[in-house]
């Protein structure tokens, strides 16, 4: 359990509240589903 809490926490600490705030916004102004993304950026070439 401790080892998924560090994760979360320092996944919602790398990125910045001013993209929290407009994600959530456009979820409660237009229904928009939250990006569901677990990784640092998210980049769709390979690696």
């Amino acid at each position: 359990m401790d080892r998924h809490w560090r994760n979360a926490r320092t996944a919602a600490s790398h990125n910045p509240l001013i993209y929290k705030a407009r994600i959530v916004g456009d979820w409660r102004i237009n229904g928009t589903e939250p990006p569901f993304v677990w990784q640092i950026g998210s980049g769709t070439g390979k690696a």
